[in-house]
């Protein structure tokens, strides 16, 4: 499975932020594998907020939208996945 080769860089108290980006990416985009994706971009998300990256106030925050993008992307492609289609006009996560 792909996420075993990364499995070490998720297991650290404090991965790298910009680490845990590069493995989105490369999990969403490369490998096909939407789990690790999202791992990955929960967990960068998640050392932003507690503050544990140097970057500046305003870099955090568009840091934090993209993450946030991508999340919703991947949720997105594994509801196409499932064959399910989104509820038009609703909120994220509504699903009809």
């Amino acid at each position: 499975e792909a996420s075993e080769a990364w499995r070490p860089l998720l297991s650290l108290a404090a991965p790298p932020v910009d680490a845990l980006i590069a493995l989105a990416k490369v999990a969403e985009h490369r490998l096909r594998a939407l789990d690790l994706a999202e791992r990955a971009s929960v967990a960068a998300l998640s050392a932003l907020r507690r503050g544990t990256d140097p970057r500046d106030a305003r870099r955090r925050q568009r840091l934090e939208a993209a993450l946030r993008h991508r999340l919703g992307r991947l949720e997105r492609k594994r509801t196409r996945q499932r064959g399910a289609t989104p509820t038009p006009g609703c909120p994220r996560g509504d699903w009809g």
